[in-house]
């Protein structure tokens, strides 16, 4: 897989190379910056976050300051199965609490696994970097995209911005974390790259085709809601060209028939129940998603998430896109999504995928659109000014740069404020605590039983190496986390049967435990390690 990724990336620098030949050096430089712009917006939350984050066990609020470690429950979670591939050579497992799990993301896991392999690599700490750097990796793979289907530099540059844009919060995720569903857009653009080169012709073009058809194999390992937008997407977007469909039906089928094999290998390995019919009962029913498909269920609204002004852009470029006839992909992505979302809010289910997820693939399908109208307006007032208002082009230009200043302002103005508030960052662990999970690491053998707070729990198998009593539920579950705030506040006689049933070795608490069956070893920054004796 890394190596059909970097043949990827070679052959998107040769396309730069393309444009460097042509002179246009600013141009790249701009995208550069941009991509850099890109990383840096995401990487500041861990530095520079201007807002508070929330204690989740206390549901308090704590003023921010540098935090070096993951920021969703899932982030934590991946970490783990990364790093339990890595180093225990188990899949489908969950290492938190030694037992089966259903891994329908094991291909990133295993990409996660090859990186934290490498030498020097602290993979706690180095995960900070994955949600930036794949933010600016998907920006560029997304201006290729919609160069190729524009032919136009702009529209593509401001896609990365509006794209960039998008908000994130813990129900929603979006670019500030780093998840299959983050990881996999890339390869989603580029898919959407090979299958529009593939069929943009009379005649099927077979490598991209048969590029395409690798790349989807791929998502569905990696995400297989990345597949199904794929799929569904693929689908809508073919039948548009009937043309095409017509001369090339037996092509098509052939390709629908390979694309079915795989879909149904994929059901095989994840959803047999023992019988066919019952295999794609459960199989169907997953992919209807009924509200409460979440604990913290939450309609949004476009217009507050997104901004007035880039949904306006958006309608716009909508009108821009059907006058100069450019491609319909680019309206059939967000009017798919757009009307599972109304199905939503209508009949409270959605199809293929969960509210939360088709509402951000919704605002990514928004981006290009938003870019396109500010293209026209941009344009529109450049041809004005020079026609009617000023008599030097130079004027003109600053006219229309004021305008995407103006644009972009308010497109990332409150960018890092999250709405509502109960959805704000966690902060699930401290410095002090962090290096008392070392300090175990470093005296003690690995796979102990540690009980800790619910949301702490996430935090001790990635840094310690060590198993949870529970933890606070997230990709994996979080076993009998209950039971550990049944702990806290019972008395040293009923702490002591959790820890004889749990068979818990260490207990880690920012509290004075004074039961004499609990040793203390360790005090740090108060936070306390207690062995069972």
């Amino acid at each position: 897989m890394f190596f059909i990724i970097l043949a990827i990336f070679k052959y998107y620098l040769m396309l730069l190379k393309g444009m460097l030949k042509k002179g246009d050096y600013i141009k790249i430089a701009l995208l550069v910056l941009t991509l850099f712009f890109c990383f840096f917006l995401i990487y500041k939350i861990h530095f520079a976050y201007p807002y508070e984050f929330i204690n989740p066990e206390t549901a308090t609020l704590v003023e921010p300051e540098k935090y070096a470690f993951p920021l969703h429950n899932d982030e934590w979670a991946h970490l783990a199965v990364g790093l339990s591939i890595a180093e225990e050579k188990k899949i489908n497992f969950n290492p938190y609490l030694a037992e089966p799990a259903q891994d329908r993301e094991i291909g990133f896991h295993l990409i996660l696994a090859s990186l934290f392999l490498l030498p020097g690599i602290n993979p706690v700490l180095i995960y900070q970097s994955l949600a930036p750097l794949f933010l600016a990796i998907n920006a560029l793979f997304l201006f290729f995209l919609i160069y190729k289907l524009t032919k136009n530099y702009w529209i593509g540059l401001f896609s990365i911005l509006f794209f960039a844009s998008i908000k994130s919060n813990l129900n929603i995720m979006g670019n500030w974390f780093f998840t299959p569903m983050t990881f996999t857009l890339f390869l989603v653009f580029l898919y959407f790259y090979f299958f529009i080169k593939a069929i943009d012709k009379k005649k099927v073009n077979w490598i991209f085709l048969a590029l395409s058809l690798l790349l989807f194999l791929i998502a569905i390992i990696i995400y297989p809601f990345a597949a199904v937008l794929i799929a569904v997407l693929s689908l809508i977007y073919t039948f548009t060209r009937l043309e095409f469909v017509k001369k090339n039906w037996k092509y098509i089928v052939i390709f629908g028939v390979i694309a079915v094999i795989i879909v149904l290998i994929f059901v095989k390995l994840y959803f047999w129940t023992g019988t066919a019919g019952g295999t794609f009962q459960r199989f169907f029913s997953e992919l209807v998603f009924k509200k409460g498909w979440t604990e913290l269920e939450h309609t949004y609204s476009l217009i507050s998430f997104y901004g007035i002004i880039p949904l306006i852009l958006a309608a716009i470029g909508t009108i821009y896109l059907s006058l100069k006839k450019k491609n319909l992909l680019l309206i059939i992505w967000p009017a798919a999504l757009l009307l599972n979302l109304v199905l939503f809010v209508l009949f409270e289910f959605s199809l293929f995928f969960p509210y939360q997820r088709n509402f951000f693939y919704l605002l990514i399908g928004l981006s290009p659109l938003s870019a396109m109208g500010l293209y026209w307006l941009s344009e529109l007032l450049l041809n004005y000014s020079k026609k009617y208002v000023f008599k030097k082009k130079k004027y003109s230009s600053v006219a229309c740069i004021l305008l995407v200043l103006v644009v972009l302002f308010f497109a990332f103005n409150n960018y890092y404020k999250v709405e509502p508030q109960k959805f704000s960052l966690h902060k699930v662990i401290t410095q002090p605590e962090y290096d008392a999970l070392l300090w175990i690491k470093t005296n003690y053998e690995p796979y102990q039983k540690v009980l800790a707070k619910p949301f702490l729990s996430t935090t001790v198998y990635p840094i310690s190496r060590n198993r949870v009593v529970g933890m606070m539920p997230s990709s994996l579950e979080g076993g009998p986390y209950a039971k550990i705030y049944d702990f806290f506040n019972g008395k040293c006689e009923f702490k002591k049967r959790i820890v004889e049933e749990e068979k818990v070795d260490f207990v880690i608490s920012s509290e004075e435990l004074d039961c004499d069956f609990l040793g203390k070893i360790y005090y740090k920054n108060e936070v306390t390690i207690y062995q069972v004796v």
